[in-house]
């Protein structure tokens, strides 16, 4: 979808730039780290870089903007999860897709919210290594599937159908016969497969949907603390974020590329949502990205137990009058109870709050994947002189995509959305 919005050619190109970007704001995340380490030993998050590194401020507001993001991506990750599990089970059990799809949509969503309740009550983010290699397994047989058609039935003028009947790419007389029999199969232009943006908005649309599929950063920096010693230094973590970024944009790139060829301007949010539920191998792909976004949730969720806790212990100590006490670790009741109460949480909102998952994709990538993924490692970089003028520059540059993925990316989801 975010390649259809911007085009066969800024697509790719926008991919590459913005994963590169990524890559480098990790480095300057994990600099900071470890210069930050060297003095308080008990940093541990991303949030303890943005208190010791920009203030006691921007760590507030880092903390809501990371309880934001992971409310969204969770919200994006339940709404996934009902897209591709909703017509398995509707062909499982032979029932009536008009009738029983808001029913089955909630049944999904309830089943999965239990299921990630157990997910998320793991206590060391090292625990869902084996599941993420599962995800990346999984998302990897999609990008297959994807390339298989967009090989062997690429979309052309006039015919460029997706299961659904759908015609991505249609003609000027198929568009004046489909208005006149208000079929709805094109999308009201004969734009189809196109070299570049349908306009500056849908260009800008890309934007945060990239930046939201490159956002890693919350997590790395628990993940670089539970590092064995020997490798927990920034050469060593440059390697392993240039590995993981590259990993990211080899799936994202073919199926970027394979879903937009495949069809045309109808590509949807969900790409799945263009095959039919009688299609065997989409139902296989439809589980994959279930497996997929199972094990992304709990990864999302993670940052969000340690800002909670910290939360309540300020509330609670200034209730006492102890704001100094010192810091206690997370029991066993509170990870059993927030995890239950975020999941609720999650499966509230997305039963009553929409689900349209581009839009919620955007949104996300544009006020808070801007903001982690460039805007603060901009910040961090801006004000450390110790690496040099080009340290600072790459700041610069990071705080300035960030502002414009934010700004530019929220009013284009806001306007489309009203």
């Amino acid at each position: 979808y975010a390649f259809m919005s911007a085009g066969l050619v800024p697509g790719p190109l926008l991919l590459l730039g913005l994963a590169s970007l990524s890559c480098a704001s990790l480095l300057v995340l994990v600099n900071e780290m470890a210069s930050l380490l060297k003095m308080r030993p008990a940093v541990q998050t991303y949030t303890d870089i943005a208190l010791y590194g920009l203030g006691p401020k921007s760590a507030s507001f880092l903390q809501l903007i990371v309880l934001l993001n992971a409310l969204g991506a969770c919200w994006a990750y339940n709404v996934l999860l009902a897209d591709v599990l909703a017509p398995v089970v509707i062909r499982a059990f032979s029932l009536d897709a008009h009738e029983d799809t808001y029913l089955v949509r909630t049944a999904v969503m309830g089943s999965c919210a239990a299921i990630c309740k157990l997910l998320c009550m793991l206590r060391r983010i090292s625990a869902l290594r084996y599941s993420s290699l599962l995800a990346v397994l999984a998302t990897l047989f999609t990008v297959l599937m994807l390339v298989k058609d967009a090989v062997t039935d690429p979309c052309v003028v006039g015919k460029c159908y997706d299961e659904l009947g759908r015609n991505g790419w249609c003609t000027e007389e198929q568009l004046l016969e489909d208005k006149s029999k208000g079929t709805e199969l094109c999308d009201g232009t004969t734009h189809g497969l196109s070299l570049w943006q349908q306009s500056l908005a849908s260009l800008l649309r890309a934007f945060p949907l990239v930046a939201f599929a490159l956002q890693c950063h919350v997590q790395a920096c628990s993940v670089y603390i539970e590092l064995p010693p020997r490798l927990r230094s920034p050469a060593v973590w440059s390697k392993v974020a240039l590995a993981a970024i590259c990993v990211v944009s080899v799936l994202y790139m073919p199926t970027g590329i394979a879903g937009f060829v495949r069809f045309g301007v109808q590509t949807q949010g969900d790409v799945l949502r263009n095959f039919d539920v009688s299609d065997s191998l989409a139902d296989l792909a439809r589980v994959c990205i279930a497996v997929a976004a199972l094990c992304a949730f709990p990864l999302q969720h993670y940052p969000v137990r340690a800002i909670l806790h910290s939360l309540s212990r300020t509330a609670t100590s200034r209730l006492r009058g102890c704001a100094g006490e010192a810091v206690e670790p997370i029991s066993i009741n509170f990870v059993r109870v927030e995890a239950i109460v975020w999941c609720a949480s999650v499966l509230l909102l997305s039963l009553s709050a929409g689900d349209s998952l581009s839009s919620i994709f955007q949104l996300v990538g544009a006020v808070c994947g801007g903001t982690v993924v460039f805007s603060l490692p901009g910040v961090l970089a801006l004000k450390t002189s110790a690496f040099g003028r080009a340290y600072q520059f790459l700041g610069g540059c990071l705080l300035g995509v960030g502002l414009f993925i934010t700004v530019s990316g929220t009013y284009v989801t806001i306007a489309s959305m009203l």
